[in-house]
């Protein structure tokens, strides 16, 4: 819901204040690339939990436990990639938190997969908060409300 959201919170926010963005070739390159490096090891994990699940044999615990901590790794695996890719260190550490907390759910056997995105989200929640309200502070509205 809240990515739907992004355009139309950026244009109110943002591009009143600061104007709009168009990145260089070079940033679209890599913004590319990362999506392709982030598509592998997505892939690439997912493999390696199945592979690792057919080599076990058909251990249910495991299995379960895989399946648990799926969700969380993958998407906390992205953050990690996109962190690194943006060099963005918030990113690392949302990314980090969610494969731990991923891990975590399996190693209790939780019932719940989906506590990785409420403890990632809530961090992730937390820190834009703060950093919208910094921005705003920084760079207040025109007057009018237009960009400069």
């Amino acid at each position: 819901l809240l990515v739907a959201l992004w355009g139309p919170a950026r244009a109110r926010f943002t591009e009143p204040r600061l104007g709009a963005v168009e990145f260089s070739d070079d940033r679209q390159r890599r913004t590319r690339a990362f999506i392709r490096l982030s598509l592998i090891t997505g892939l690439a994990t997912f493999g390696l939990a199945v592979g690792l699940a057919f080599v076990r044999g058909h251990d249910v615990a495991l299995s379960q436990a895989l399946v648990k901590a799926m969700p969380g790794g993958l998407v906390g695996l992205a953050g990690v990639v996109a962190g690194e890719a943006l060099q963005l260190r918030r990113l690392l550490v949302y990314g980090a938190l969610m494969i731990a907390s991923g891990v975590a759910v399996a190693a209790i056997s939780a019932a719940n997969p989906g506590w990785p995105f409420v403890i990632g989200g809530a961090a992730a929640l937390v820190v834009g908060v703060a950093l919208a309200r910094r921005f705003a502070r920084r760079h207040p509205l025109p007057r009018g409300g237009e960009a400069a």
